[in-house]
């Protein structure tokens, strides 16, 4: 019998990925490890704990590696949802960013490999390509710390990098929803910027079907559709352009020029292997392509295909 440990589990994928799995299978152990006792609180009331070895919520901050190590007891997988991810909060603050973000990171894959785990994922961002932000370069150096995993252990250590998730935790929607509400402008920072969109329950049925097919070191990324802010913006009331408010891109992008070379399609999602893979042959099957996926590419239309 599996068991998974989610960090940043009360958080939005987090609390969605659980309530996939316990939906699948209630008897399934299920870790939720988190420093936020208020999100666990609510959370318990729509999953509670129970069964002698199903769900259980665990205070904790990911970079107490010996706690982590504890919670581990009894699973096999785990998913490292957990980070700092405002990106305005990490410029103001990067050293604790950078405690979150990287040395976190680091000392969830030292869990990992301490206690046995087999398939570990780490959930990134496309703010990590390229990067122009704290946030984004923490992002990055997550994914290298935790792909070294695979040269450390036996544990397959691998990512999935995607866009922003409609309605998340700490999205601009909420604040939108507020504004629309007091009949104010709704603040745009750039009037050509575009975003990768999806839903949260789409993320996290990708991230738990990358742990049942997932391969050492390798990035898994989904066919995402991308939207006009501004066009999102209007259909909450009148947009207002305000200019940047922190390091951000016009568009996105969910990899890099130098990544295409090892970047293939399978299906309706991309891989991207590591230029070196040291512990054993790399996946490598799949369509090549020939650039990157970029969000400007060909926005869809916020009124008539917007993720539901």
């Amino acid at each position: 019998m599996s068991g998974t440990l989610i960090t940043g589990g009360a958080g939005s994928l987090g609390r969605e990925v659980a309530r996939q799995i316990h939906t699948a299978d209630p008897t399934e152990r299920i870790v939720v490890y988190s420093r936020d006792e208020g999100k666990q609180q609510a959370m318990m009331q729509e999953l509670p704990e129970g069964g002698p070895i199903g769900l259980r919520y665990m205070l904790g901050d990911i970079c107490d590696t010996e706690r982590i190590t504890q919670a581990m007891k009894g699973c096999d997988r785990v998913v490292h949802a957990a980070a700092l991810k405002m990106i305005d909060r990490c410029e103001y603050d990067p050293w604790e960013a950078i405690r979150i973000n990287v040395q976190g990171t680091v000392s969830v894959a030292k869990a990992c490999l301490k206690a046995g785990i087999k398939q570990a994922v780490f959930v990134s961002s496309d703010k990590s390509v390229d990067p122009v932000s704290t946030y984004g370069f923490t992002k990055a150096l997550g994914e290298d710390a935790w792909i070294h995993a695979n040269l450390l252990g036996d544990g397959c250590f691998f990512c999935v990098r995607y866009g922003n998730v409609v309605a998340s935790n700490k999205s601009m929607f909420h604040g939108w929803e507020l504004l629309k509400k007091q009949g104010k402008p709704i603040p745009v920072t750039h009037a050509d910027a575009t975003r990768f969109y999806w839903t949260l329950s789409d993320a996290a049925s990708f991230v738990l079907k990358r742990l049942t097919d997932g391969k050492r070191g390798m990035i898994y990324v989904p066919s995402m559709h991308s939207y006009s802010i501004l066009d999102i913006a209007r259909t909450y009331g009148t947009p207002e352009v305000i200019g940047w408010r922190c390091p951000e891109k016009v568009h996105e992008i969910l990899w890099t020029d130098h990544e295409t070379t090892y970047t293939k399609q399978v299906g309706d999602y991309y891989t991207v292997s590591p230029e070196t893979h040291p512990w054993g042959p790399c996946d490598t099957t799949g369509k090549p392509v020939n650039k990157p996926l970029s969000s400007g590419d060909d926005p869809q239309s916020w009124q008539t295909h917007a993720p539901k």
